[in-house]
């Protein structure tokens, strides 16, 4: 039996390609830049702030 393409062997992880990688840092870069106050928190606190005034936007 193969093994999986998607199993990281031991001593690797299946973290993303530096080209995915760089696009995600990219956007996280523009949202920073959209959304107020959005420059000095963490990832998961701007995509909360993000959804926040999106809803405020669209209320």
């Amino acid at each position: 039996m193969r093994p999986s393409k998607n199993k990281a062997k031991p001593g690797e992880s299946t973290r993303p390609r530096p080209k995915d990688r760089q696009q995600i840092q990219d956007c996280i870069k523009e949202l920073r830049g959209i959304i107020p106050h959005g420059g000095k928190c963490s990832i998961d606190s701007l995509l909360d702030r993000t959804i926040r005034y999106m809803l405020f936007l669209r209320g």
